[in-house]
């Protein structure tokens, strides 16, 4: 697991632990990670700019979930996890016969190009996609439209729920502990 320790990172590290799988995360914070995965979860001190990190956590996995994210401070040259750490991440699984992927991504990356809208968020997403995809390891990619989650990380400012536009897919909000079932 990569991105073990986030929103959704914590449901579907439980529900792996409970499915019986034995399960490492690569965590940068240890302290922090202790006191929110189950006991049972190997814990691996590493960053994805870090590569000797990152290989020493690659190379006894046998498949990697990654719960990659972009911060909503990151801007368009910064280190991006699903860029750059992804590229990393996509080396080492190839160099270390990683048998497959599972990795979270979005719907609504989907507008990016519809209807003249263009944002360097969605077409990083895009290419996230796209490079898993042509990675040449199986894979299986989410398309969540939003979490329920979400209304208290980040929808909700005080007393107000911010949403934009109008969605072209329907909303369906799924709790993140459903979705690591």
């Amino acid at each position: 697991m990569i991105g073990a320790t986030g929103m959704l990172g914590i449901p579907v590290t439980q529900e792996f632990i409970k499915a019986g799988y034995e399960v490492k995360a690569l965590v940068r914070d240890q302290a922090k990670a202790e006191k929110i995965l189950p006991s049972q979860v190997e814990l691996v001190k590493g960053d994805l700019k870090d590569t000797e990190s990152l290989e020493n956590f690659i190379k006894d996995a046998d498949q990697l979930y990654l719960n990659l994210n972009l911060k909503q401070s990151e801007k368009p040259n910064d280190f991006h996890a699903e860029k750059e750490g992804l590229q990393r991440i996509i080396t080492l699984a190839k160099q270390y016969h990683i048998k497959r992927i599972g990795f979270i991504s979005s719907l609504v990356m989907q507008y990016e190009g519809m209807n003249h809208f263009s944002w360097w968020v969605f077409q990083l997403k895009q290419e996230a996609v796209d490079m898993i995809k042509a990675s040449s390891i199986p894979y299986c990619i989410f398309f969540p439209s939003t979490f329920m989650e979400n209304f208290n990380h980040t929808y909700r400012r005080g007393n107000r729920i911010l949403l934009a536009g109008k969605s072209k897919y329907k909303m369906h909000f799924i709790a993140g502990c459903d979705y690591g079932k």
